[in-house]
């Protein structure tokens, strides 16, 4: 009972530093596909801890190579113009579809649950429809 006025402060202040991260994403502030990119990241470091030991090391630097290269192909675009741009997210969609077949065969190798295959696929969904969101503003 004491617990639930601590959520809901806790919520009202995330949903105030929301507020203030969307209204100053031009001044040097995270827009959503750069957040969700480092949320993606750091869940799959995680996880990846927990892959065989002995077959951890190639899938696994596979992975992390690939979602860094996301990353790295969206920080391009970002400070590109046209034609330049879409290149790059042409390249960060091509890389987010070999890190899904990535996390296909991880969790058809049972690596990883049922439960954490749905949470990176809403994951990888979600960064998916920012990705087309943006190439479809930048090709206009």
């Amino acid at each position: 009972v004491v617990a639930a006025p601590v959520v809901i402060a806790l919520s009202s202040v995330f949903s105030g530093l929301w507020r203030v991260k969307m209204e100053n994403r031009h001044a040097g502030q995270e827009t959503p596909i750069f957040s969700k990119t480092l949320e993606l990241l750091v869940w799959l470091q995680q996880v990846s801890n927990h892959f065989p030991r002995v077959q951890r090391y190639f899938l696994t630097q596979r992975i992390l190579e690939t979602v860094f290269d996301l990353s790295e192909y969206l920080e391009e675009a970002n400070h590109r113009r046209a034609k330049d741009r879409l290149d790059r997210l042409e390249r960060a969609d091509e890389t987010l579809d070999k890190l899904r077949m990535y996390i296909r065969m991880v969790w058809r190798l049972s690596w990883i649950s049922d439960s954490q295959y749905g949470h990176a696929a809403g994951m990888l969904v979600e960064v998916g429809r920012l990705l087309g969101g943006w190439k479809k503003v930048t090709a206009y």
